[in-house]
């Protein structure tokens, strides 16, 4: 039983889903069927209309006809191209159309007294094998609305004003008012005056008076143009005159776009030749965007490929030949040998070269321009999805240089310089990372530099200790700006050979694996590897320095060398934290104050007591106190701490007593020795005047 109920309901709720499919779908719903009763046409289908007739007493017909296409096309009173979206809006307010009241059934006298006889407008449309018209006539009563009917029907309406407005329009409302009617996306050819740009695959050139790349966004920007591009008004057929303008698609679409429009200011006349003569005015800004000067279409760049669409490059120089290759996203060097390149490097040279452009464009024989000889340097480009893009550049003269694009008739003048970028050297795309270095595994920092050998160690707490000159603590914002140069450390610039350097500083990494893995695949021991980093004299400019690592010379940039030429010693000088300062001692000029505290205040020796304020002061500038600089290690000479400027010593409550004794002063700053500690110190002169006028 309980089998049998459940086939039962499973055949109701199928019937019942076949009932709303074929049935219920095509019902319309009570909100539709409300809105139809209030309709003039219910049930109108605009997209079955095929030809429109307008018609207004004294005034000739507007035909317009639907073509195959779907295109409307004005028949008469004059053909033409139709406005589609004046069209759309004539459909849609018959599609839409309302009446507001219903008169009642009228016969002839009557309809004449509405304005129905003969109508004001009539609009006929065709669908399919039926004529819908509909008629328009007088205001109604109130003001509110006009009169309408339905073909021959004798009832009349009453219909919003805005309709009768829709269809007593000049016929020119519904003339296409673009300059051309084209397809953007079949565009073969544009000519504007004497320049003419023809597409070649996806690429645009101007093939008169001289064949050129021309600028790609350049070319759209003058298709959209002519594509939007919107007549205000229509006048009278005149003769053309101005830059003759043609888009080839499928046919060929023309406007002679120049000189005044009659009758208004600041409007260009635009006569249209085939396939659709007429004359109408454009605003001024239009018809310059559609005849843009032929300078302003050139491409003058040197590459005209994007870094991201090169997938070969070949580089001829100097009777050399060097072969870059992309797979995927990593570039490789082909020839003469298959090292890695720099996929960065690559690609900013890419992009470098594609950001020189010419100082001047000029037609010419190659030859006597510099090109074609021994000096000549020939970059090949081959592309993602096919095209190869060739660019010679021959030999510098005065500064310039003249190059050719692929087979194109003119040549380009560019810097000097843009050759020089060029080289067929490997070295030149070389990676530019320095160290493979990570961070976390650096466990020793050796920097040799005057003489003196340093030596930092990580502890097991990650704290840094200097072990050799003398033990004592490392600077951690210097080790930590030091280890972030070399991880992230590359060269501006690679140089051939090693001639002319000399390292000042040599800086060693040993490095130990902190991961089990590592230490597994090097047979259970964390492996130690030293990374050897020599650092020179600054780089010629001023713009950074020399250094060498693995037999390669290089430049460095100034910031990293600034961060790689230190000494690892702490800096801090004065360190006392929170603990109690009881004495004070101030030397200078020959002579000593004492100072001493005496339960909550500060007196001096002689026992006149000193502001708490001038203490907090004095001892606020002392406390804390960094050096900006290490001089050097081991016994001071010369630096001016034999005959002191200034001398200071502190008495902590428990006996220990801190002096600290500052000597001469430079243009960086005051010399600087601490008691007890073999290093000379260089100290921010700002650092030494704020203690000295605090000082009583």
């Amino acid at each position: 039983m309980r089998y049998t109920t459940t086939i039962v309901l499973l055949v109701a709720a199928a019937g019942l889903a076949a009932y709303v499919y074929f049935v219920e779908r095509h019902s319309r719903t009570t909100a539709q069927v409300e809105a139809d009763r209030v309709k003039l046409l219910p049930g109108f289908d605009r997209d079955a209309v095929s030809r429109i007739v307008i018609s207004r007493p004294g005034q000739p017909e507007v035909v317009l006809e639907r073509e195959k296409k779907g295109e409307w096309k004005l028949t008469a009173p004059k053909a033409g191209g139709a406005d589609a979206a004046v069209l759309s809006e004539i459909l849609s307010a018959v599609e839409f159309l309302e009446y507001r009241a219903r008169v009642g059934d009228v016969g002839a006298r009557s309809r004449a007294e509405y304005g129905l006889q003969p109508p004001k407008a009539t609009i006929r449309l065709r669908a399919g094998p039926k004529e819908l018209v509909l008629s328009v006539g007088n205001d109604d009563a109130a003001g509110q609305g006009v009169y309408a009917a339905r073909g021959d029907e004798p009832a009349v309406y009453v219909v919003e004003k805005r309709f009768r407005e829709l269809l007593d329009r000049d016929p020119d409302a519904l003339r296409d008012r673009r300059l051309l009617a084209f397809d953007p996306g079949k565009v073969k050819q544009l000519r504007v005056g004497d320049t003419v740009l023809t597409r070649e695959g996806s690429a645009w050139f101007l093939t008169t008076p001289q064949k050129m790349r021309a600028a790609e966004a350049k070319v759209q920007e003058l298709l959209r143009a002519l594509e939007t591009a919107r007549a205000t008004r229509f006048v009278p057929d005149a003769t053309p005159v101005g830059k003759v303008v043609s888009v080839t698609d499928d046919g060929v679409h023309t406007v002679t776009v120049g000189g005044d429009c009659p009758g208004a200011a600041g409007e260009v006349l635009a006569v249209r030749g085939v396939p659709e003569a007429a004359s109408l005015c454009v605003a001024k800004a239009d018809a310059d965007r559609v005849t843009p000067p032929r300078d302003v279409l050139r491409d003058t760049r040197l590459l005209t490929v994007r870094p991201e669409d090169a997938r070969k490059v070949v580089i001829a120089a100097l009777g050399r030949e060097l072969g870059l290759a992309r797979d995927g996203a990593v570039w490789k060097v082909t020839a003469p040998a298959g090292a890695a390149a720099d996929d960065e490097v690559v690609r900013k040279w890419l992009e470098d070269l594609g950001s020189y452009r010419a100082l001047a464009v000029a037609p010419g024989d190659p030859a006597a321009r510099g090109l074609g000889g021994k000096d000549t340097i020939k970059v090949t480009v081959e592309q993602e999805g096919g095209g190869t893009t060739t660019v010679a550049i021959g030999a510098s003269r005065d500064g310039r240089r003249w190059a050719r694009r692929g087979d194109e008739a003119v040549l380009l003048q560019v810097h000097a310089e843009a050759g020089d970028a060029i080289s067929a050297d490997p070295l030149f795309f070389r990676s530019r990372k320095v160290l493979q270095v990570a961070r976390w595994e650096v466990r020793t920092i050796t920097v040799a530099a005057g003489g003196t050998t340093e030596v930092a160690e990580r502890g097991p707490q990650e704290q840094w200790r200097l072990e050799k000159p003398l033990a004592l603590d490392a600077d951690a914002g210097v080790i930590d700006r030091l280890l972030a140069a070399v991880v992230d450390l590359r060269a501006e610039k690679l140089l051939a050979g090693a001639a002319a350097f000399a390292p000042t500083h040599t800086l060693r990494l040993a490095t130990q694996p902190t991961d089990a893995d590592a230490a597994q695949r090097d047979g259970g021991v964390r492996k130690v590897t030293t990374h050897v980093l020599e650092i020179g004299a600054d780089a010629p400019g001023g713009g950074g320095c020399l250094a060498r690592s693995t037999g390669t010379v290089m430049v460095l940039a100034k910031a990293a060398c600034e961060d790689l030429r230190v000494r690892l010693a702490t800096r801090k000088l004065v360190d006392i934290g929170e603990q109690s300062v009881v004495g004070l001692t101030l030397a200078r000029g020959g002579k000593s104050e004492v100072l001493e505290k005496r339960g909550p205040t500060w007196h001096k020796a002689a026992g006149p007591r000193v502001p708490t304020e001038q203490i907090d002061d004095l001892l606020g500038a002392l406390r804390g106190l960094s050096a900006r600089a290490v001089v050097q290690y081991g016994p001071d000479v010369g630096h001016g701490l034999a005959k002191p400027r200034l001398e200071a010593s502190l008495r902590l409550d428990g006996g220990k007593e801190i002096k600290l004794t500052f000597g001469a002063e430079s243009e960086r700053g005051v010399f600087a020795r601490l008691q007890g500690r073999d290093v000379t110190y260089l100290v921010a002169r700002r650092d030494v005047e704020t203690f000295e006028k605090a000082a009583p």
